[in-house]
């Protein structure tokens, strides 16, 4: 995918959204791991140059398909991933204020309790936008970053992680044999690296 295209649809999702995104740790909790970037790429296919950004602080938002690989490639569960890469993402309290609140029938209650997952009572939960939730929900060329998973499943009172294991239940990492050619390709990228630079001194 050309720079510029994926430029543009960073520059798209930032500007959906209403509020700036949540800070993370996600630089920390990767060296933290004490795993080599060479290692998660064989294992997940996200490149090393990436997840060199990843680490450094210049690449701060990651798509949520490639944080639960790269949880998989440290063997942990998706939802502790979640509480240390995010530990202050957090929804809004949509309660109303005032304390003369209407009361309800029960069939009232039931109808008020399917309103709050609805895709307007998401948004106002989070810094998601309606229209950022409704492609989310029907363009499967969209893809969803970390933050807004995570964010959806608080706003629905889900476990972190919950809806992750449920979208990439089929998700995998790549096989002994892909991840040796992988090791062996990057591998072999450094060589060529490293004898150009030689020549050129």
């Amino acid at each position: 995918m050309p720079h510029s295209f994926q430029v543009s649809i960073f520059i798209e999702i930032r500007l959906k959204l209403k509020e700036k995104l949540p800070e993370n740790n996600l630089g920390t909790y990767l060296t933290q791991l004490e795993i080599p970037n060479i290692e998660i790429y064989a294992k997940t296919g996200i490149p090393t140059v990436e997840l060199s950004k990843l680490r450094s602080g210049r690449i701060t938002r990651l798509s949520a398909k490639k944080l639960y690989l790269i949880s998989l490639a440290a063997s942990k569960d998706i939802g502790d991933t979640l509480k240390e890469v995010f530990p202050t993402l957090a929804i809004a309290d949509t309660k109303p204020v005032n304390s003369n609140s209407k009361k309800y029938t029960e069939i009232g209650n039931y109808l008020n309790s399917i309103e709050r997952d609805t895709i307007e009572a998401i948004s106002r939960k989070t810094s998601i936008t309606v229209s950022r939730l409704r492609d989310l929900k029907t363009k499967s060329n969209v893809i969803a970053l970390a933050e807004e998973l995570y964010s959806i499943e608080l706003a629905t009172n889900k476990n972190p992680g919950d809806l992750y294991k449920m979208i990439f239940t089929n998700v995998r990492l790549n096989s002994k044999d892909e991840q040796a050619k992988l090791l062996k390709e990057e591998k072999d990228k450094s060589l060529v690296k490293t004898l150009k630079s030689k020549k050129s001194k």
